[in-house]
């Protein structure tokens, strides 16, 4: 760390900037990148206030640290999108870049989840039939990480011998005084996650 404080001011403005970007566009901070994808990632993101700096000699220059967050969010919110939507309509990859189906069921920003049914290992069944209800509160309409799944459950069937029962409404889910009650399934005991969406 020493060695980094001991850098030109120039250079830590160049990593400060190209480290802020780096976290908005990969806020999994559990993934297990190579280390030279993320120094390759931050410089890359870095190089704008590199030139900003180069060749403005005023201290305002340094406002330029903000260029890359500002970078990294346009990518975040449109450019990620876009560019995988090029490269299927161009036949060249059907890769959505999120790593795996799991992620890509999940983080997509400009899908709207209308409903969510998660089966789990044991063959219960649980079910959001109305996720757009519950788009309003702290944690709307789901939650995901890559260790599970939680959502609001409007209704759940237990397995039988011979298929399933009959679906159930649970029972005070919302409530005025309490609040909603949110509900978090392991993935590790998940057997199928199924999710209705309409795009935004």
């Amino acid at each position: 760390m020493n060695a980094i404080i001991e850098l030109p001011l120039q250079i830590q403005a160049i990593l400060v900037s190209g480290y802020l970007g780096y976290i908005l566009i990969n806020r999994d901070h559990r993934s297990t990148e190579k280390n030279l994808d993320v120094w390759l990632m931050i410089l890359l993101l870095g190089l704008p206030t590199a030139i900003t700096l180069k060749f403005c000699s005023s201290e305002w220059g340094y406002l330029s640290i903000l260029i890359a967050p500002v970078i990294a969010f346009l990518w975040a919110k449109w450019g990620k999108y876009h560019w995988f939507r090029l490269l299927r309509s161009s036949n060249v990859s059907y890769e959505t870049g999120d790593g795996d189906a799991w992620k890509t069921l999940t983080t997509r920003k400009n899908v709207a989840v209308t409903q969510i049914t998660v089966t789990l290992k044991n063959g219960n069944k649980y079910h959001c039939e109305n996720a757009h209800q519950f788009s309003h509160n702290s944690f709307a309409p789901y939650v995901k990480d890559d260790d599970g799944i939680a959502f609001y459950v409007t209704h759940y069937c237990t397995k039988t011998k011979d298929g399933w029962g009959n679906w159930q409404k649970a029972i005070n889910v919302c409530n005025s005084e309490w609040g909603d009650e949110i509900t978090y399934f392991p993935r590790a005991d998940i057997a199928m996650l199924e999710m209705r969406c309409l795009t935004k």
